[in-house]
């Protein structure tokens, strides 16, 4: 049966339910309900989600919209409010674009962090149609609108940018919206999302059409860009430009000094169609990354496919107007009309200022595919010194680089019908490189599907092989054949390369994509077209149950991340910065979470003066704001290297140190209900070993789990436990314990409490595995045999195990975030970067 295959799929892996919201009211509006005489009610529904917010929405509740158009512009003042509509309805917001007055259709205020936007249209709005506030400028207050999803939105017929992002407001999330017909009052600047400097900015799977401006871009020392899976099309200036060209007030040269417009952004899987001017653009920007996208018929008017410009930052003297940096381009196709501009790849010069680069040394570049139509794709560097205009083998020479790429018509399916993805006879097709190349392509299809990666947006999939299984949560499927209720059902009939076909609703499961396995998912009842407006929503826990977070050190700082797929890191260290700076050369690390959540534990030479060079313990609470460090007999306390640990309500911490009776000790610090702590208690000095560390406290903050060994490098770790008072020490497990047929010599790591009482850690008897202990049990079971270099395990809030997967087949090889089941029967890949195995920590 040959399987359709849609421009946009909702990736299953990327959905979750938000539908458990504890404790949070349900506040329903409709366009006939009343102000006066409503009650919130569905049968009596306020009239005007303003009157709602304003006086009776509180921080956590829920807005739900009936159907209709509201025509007002709304202002969400407080933290983790969510407005949506109905499931089964359809809301319009509503703005004017000709009155001044009527600026913004939606505004998300400084205080609304944590709030969400679903499945709304939003018209109009003089200025914008969504604009996050921020309070820059502000000497006692930067920070902007953060933490807010916008999803399953339409966003259109704005006066100036659909969607405007201001400096401090941090991981925004766009996803799965249809973003179009900006500039209706002023086309000039009218992008799509304009960003200044809003860090950690996810933009997915999201349909950008019709735009006077730019696509979208992220400027101004923007952090972390991530723009994955979409399609931009029809722009009347670029497609997707990572930094531009921004005024030096907005930047934040704590940590931009050198006013780099952007700093770590990526693009991957996007299709960029029809621009005036360059496909994707890269300004002033450090370290871009630009995986697998399809770029056609771009910079018509100027530019090129891909593209460096060059910054001027207002001319300001103080400006930085840096060249970008360490460029990574793999697996990309350009296509240009060679008629009308050929050229595929451009670096610009400007004379201005002394002489202004668009790129400093070579771009590290391979595998890509570049076409010119009947003409010859042309590359072009005008940097004195290296001047350079030819044809694909010169550019190659030129830069050392892009090696196995060829210039070839990439054979696509139907470009006069916009249909990019490849036909069977493609030269694109496993000749791509895995380096960097994303786990799944535009429509979530696992990379590989053949014998190599793709190049491009697309991983070819032979669809007349391909076997369609459908699932309804109802039962009923249309009356297709096969039918399931549940898609892990279905996955597990499945043959290679099944599309799964799943229609909307809700399903209580955590859904495992096997990488033969085709997902398909929001389709409509009968199963004849996707359903925007009604996605597949899927609860990975338990209701009630929270997946957690999970905190890890990479490079010199320190993250937390929700343990949920597609989750955006949070940069902990970033945020620490408006608490307190850290010296020249100073860093974060060992970021550790207690059980609950609630607090933040690290090691960090921030906090005070005696921690610079001789870093310090520190506590911090989970929204970051408000930290300290910890003292002692009026000196802070310099714990010895690896994680501490802080107990559920953050009353105790547990830290490594050489003070005590041997050469490596636990100690306590506690507080009670005041804000004062106690002195530190040595915790081990009952251990009947010389080296103690890597503690985990329990959930009910009574007992510590820890290795301990008399050598350190003798390959023979033992799992001890002591109470939280200091006594009842006692070993659980020693290499000797081993399940028959293994040796009796193992190292153990990171013993972590699981909720029944049983303890998580990682052994080396044959390979480096996960395995529990049973609470009373006296010999240990290995969860999984699927994943072998597996390291740093800890336990998450619904039982699930988080680890650093070390030479994941098809990873990078180094070790990436994993999470698992608690019985291993199932995993996800929680972060793709290489995490410090230092320790990490899981909590709330």
């Amino acid at each position: 049966m040959k399987i359709v295959r849609m421009a946009f799929i909702v990736s299953a892996f990327c959905c979750f339910a938000f539908c458990c919201q504890s404790m949070a009211a349900e506040i329903y509006v409709a366009p006939a309900g009343n102000d006066d005489s409503g009650n919130g009610d569905i049968s009596n529904p306020y009239r005007s989600i303003q009157h709602v917010l304003d006086n009776i929405a509180v921080t956590g509740d829920l807005i739900i919209l009936r159907s209709g158009i509201y025509n007002e512009n709304i202002r969400i003042r407080k933290p983790s409010i969510t407005i949506r509509s109905k499931n089964d309805e359809w809301a319009i917001i509503q703005s004017e674009i000709n009155d001044e007055e009527k600026a913004i259709a939606v505004i998300f205020d400084v205080d609304s962090d944590g709030s969400r936007l679903q499945r709304i249209e939003v018209i109009g709005g003089h200025w914008y149609g969504i604009k996050f506030q921020t309070n820059w400028g502000d000497p006692n207050d930067g920070t902007g609108a953060s933490n807010i999803i916008v999803e399953d939105c339409k966003i259109h017929d704005t006066g100036n940018a659909c969607i405007k992002i201001t400096p401090g407001c941090d991981d925004i999330t766009v996803r799965r919206c249809e973003i179009f017909n900006s500039g209706r009052v002023d086309p000039d600047s009218a992008e799509a999302i304009d960003n200044v400097n809003g860090d950690r900015m996810l933009v997915l799977q999201c349909h950008i059409h019709d735009i006077t401006g730019t696509g979208l871009y992220a400027k101004g020392g923007a952090i972390g860009t991530l723009i994955d899976s979409c399609l931009i099309e029809d722009c009347g200036g670029a497609g997707i430009l990572i930094g531009f060209d921004t005024s030096p007030e907005f930047f934040d040269t704590v940590v931009n000094p050198n006013y780099y417009e952007n700093i770590d952004g990526m693009v991957k899987n996007c299709i960029v169609i029809n621009t005036r001017y360059a496909g994707i653009g890269m300004y002033a920007a450090k370290s871009p990354q630009l995986f697998n996208n399809t770029i056609v018929n771009a910079a018509e008017d100027g530019h090129a496919g891909l593209y460096f410009g060059i910054t001027f930052q207002d001319w300001e003297l103080q400006a930085g107007r840096p060249p970008s940096v360490d460029p990574i381009i793999r697996n990309n196709i350009v296509v240009q009309r060679g008629s009308v501009n050929p050229t595929v790849v451009k670096i610009q010069y400007a004379n201005e200022l002394g002489g202004l680069s668009g790129l400093s040394g070579m771009p590290m570049m391979s595998n890509n595919r570049y076409h010119a139509g009947s003409g010859t794709a042309i590359f072009e560097d005008n940097r004195p010194g290296y001047t350079f205009s030819g044809g694909l083998i010169s550019w190659q020479s030129h830069i050392s680089g892009d090696a196995d790429t060829k210039e070839a018509d990439p054979g696509f399916v139907a470009p006069a019908m916009e249909d990019y993805r490849l036909s069977s006879s493609s030269t694109c097709i496993d000749t791509g490189t895995a380096n960097g190349a994303p786990a799944i392509d535009h429509e979530g299809a696992a990379r590989p599907q053949g014998k190599g990666y793709d190049i491009g947006a697309y991983e070819y999939i032979d669809s007349d092989q391909t076997m369609a299984l459908y699932v309804d949560s109802q039962g009923g499927c249309g009356g297709k054949t096969p039918c399931f209720t549940a898609i892990n059902a279905a996955i597990n009939a499945a043959g290679d390369s099944a599309a799964i076909m799943v229609a909307a609703g809700t399903y209580q499961e955590a859904v495992i994509i096997d990488k033969d396995t085709r997902l398909l998912i929001g389709w409509n009842a009968d199963f004849t077209s996707l359903d925007q407006r009604n996605p597949v929503v899927l609860a990975t826990t338990t209701p009630g149950v929270q997946a957690g977070h999970v905190t890890y050190t990479f490079g010199e700082q320190v993250y937390r991340i929700k343990a949920v797929e597609g989750a955006i890191p949070e940069n902990i260290t970033q945020k620490l910065n408006n608490l307190s700076s850290l010296p020249q050369g100073g860093s974060d690390e060992n970021l550790n979470i207690s059980p609950d959540g609630k607090w933040l534990v690290l090691i960090t030479e921030r906090f005070h003066d005696d921690c610079a060079g001789w870093a310090c313990l520190a506590v911090v609470a989970d929204d970051v704001s408000s930290g300290e460090v910890l003292w002692s007999n009026g000196t802070v306390i310099h714990p010895a290297s690896g994680s501490p640990a802080i107990s559920s309500g953050g009353n105790l911490i547990v830290y490594s140190s050489t003070d005590g009776e041997h050469d490596l000790n636990l100690w306590a610090v506690s507080r009670g209900s005041g804000t004062a702590w106690g002195a530190p208690f040595e915790l081990t000095k009952d251990s009947t070993y010389a080296y103690n560390e890597g503690p985990a406290i329990n959930g009910d903050g009574t007992k510590i789990v820890f290795t301990c060994t008399n050598d350190p490098y003798s390959g023979d770790t033992n799992i001890c436990e002591v109470g939280t008072d200091g006594e009842d020490f006692h070993v659980l497990l020693t290499p000797s314990d081993s399940p028959e047929g293994l040796p009796d010599k193992a190292n153990f790591h990171a013993p972590d409490y699981a909720q029944d009482g049983s303890i998580v850690f990682e052994a080396d008897w044959d390979g480096e595995y996960i395995w529990r202990l049973t609470a009373g049990a006296t010999e240990p079971v290995k969860i999984t045999s699927d994943f072998n270099n597996d390291n740093s395990p800890c336990v998450l809030p619904d039982g699930s195990i988080a680890s650093l997967w070390l030479n994941r087949p098809g990873g990078l090889g180094h070790h990436e975030l994993k999470v698992m089941a608690q019985d291993g029967s199932s995993y996800f890949m929680l972060l793709n970067e290489d995490v410090a195995d230092i320790g990490i920590g899981c909590g709330d």
